[in-house]
C-alpha cells in the first residue's frame, strides 16, 4: 500500500511539473488616442517614450504631434503639414529614435540602455520575457484586409503590446489600441476579446495573428 501510494504521489509530481504555472503581468502604459486617422503610430509612439520618461519636445504640448515633427523637414516646423502614416515598422524606429536624440540635444534627455530594433512577429515566450522585462512592443497589425507580404514592415495600423495573461501555450495578448473606436464596432470584442479600460484589449494570441493579422514589431530593450 505504501509503495502504491508512492508510485502515485510522483506520477502526480511528474505530471504537475508538465504543467505551465499561469502568470500575468501588465506594463504602467496609459492608453493614448491617435490625433488624426493616420496618426496611429505616433500615439504608439508617445506612449512607448512616455513609459521610458522622455520629454515632451513640443512647444505648445502636444506630445504627439512633437513625434510627428521628428520626422524632420516641414514636420519639424508644422505637424499639421504631415497627416499621413508613419510608413515601415523600420522608418517609425528611425523617428523614435530620432525624438530621442532630438530629447538629448533639447533637454539633456539620455538613456544609454535603451536598444530600439524592428522585426517580425515574435512567439508567445518571446512576448512573455519582453514584457516580464519591463519592455513595451509597437506591434503592427492590418485588422480586416489581407496582410502586407512579410519581410516589407508594412502594416496597416500600430497598437502597443503591454501585458499578457497565461503561458505560452495559452497566452492573451494586452494591447493598448489608440484608434478610437465606435461602442459597435470594436474589433477585439468582435472577434470575442474583451475590453479591459477604454483603450486597451485583451485577445488570445492565435487571433491576434489569424484576425488582426499580426506581422511587425518594434522591440525596445
Amino acid at each position: 500500500m505504501r509503495s502504491m501510494l508512492l508510485a502515485l504521489g510522483l506520477c502526480f509530481l511528474s505530471i504537475s511539473s508538465l504543467v505551465q504555472p499561469t502568470s500575468a503581468k501588465t506594463l504602467d502604459i496609459d492608453p493614448v488616442a491617435q490625433q488624426t486617422p493616420e496618426w496611429c503610430w505616433a500615439a504608439a509612439s508617445q506612449m512607448v517614450l512616455s513609459y521610458y520618461n522622455a520629454p515632451n519636445l513640443n512647444p505648445g504640448g502636444n506630445f504627439q504631434c512633437g513625434v510627428v515633427g521628428a520626422q524632420g523637414g516641414m514636420c519639424s516646423y508644422n505637424c499639421g503639414m504631415c497627416l499621413g502614416a508613419g510608413g515601415t515598422t523600420q522608418r517609425i524606429a528611425a523617428v523614435i529614435q530620432a525624438y530621442l536624440m532630438a530629447a538629448q540635444m533639447m533637454t539633456g534627455f539620455n538613456d544609454p540602455g535603451l536598444h530600439i530594433s524592428t522585426t517580425g512577429v515574435l512567439s508567445p515566450q518571446e512576448i512573455i520575457d519582453m514584457i516580464d522585462n519591463d519592455a513595451p512592443i509597437i506591434a503592427g497589425i492590418s485588422p480586416g484586409s489581407i496582410p502586407y507580404p512579410p519581410g516589407l514592415g508594412f502594416s496597416q495600423h500600430a497598437v502597443v503590446v503591454v501585458g499578457y495573461t497565461g503561458t505560452a501555450n495559452a497566452l492573451n495578448v494586452i494591447l493598448n489600441d489608440p484608434y478610437p473606436y465606435p461602442p459597435y464596432a470594436v474589433p477585439y470584442l468582435q472577434a470575442g476579446g474583451q475590453a479591459l479600460q477604454p483603450g486597451r484589449y485583451r485577445i488570445p494570441y492565435g487571433l491576434f495573428l489569424s484576425v488582426f493579422h499580426y506581422g511587425n514589431s518594434i522591440l525596445f530593450n
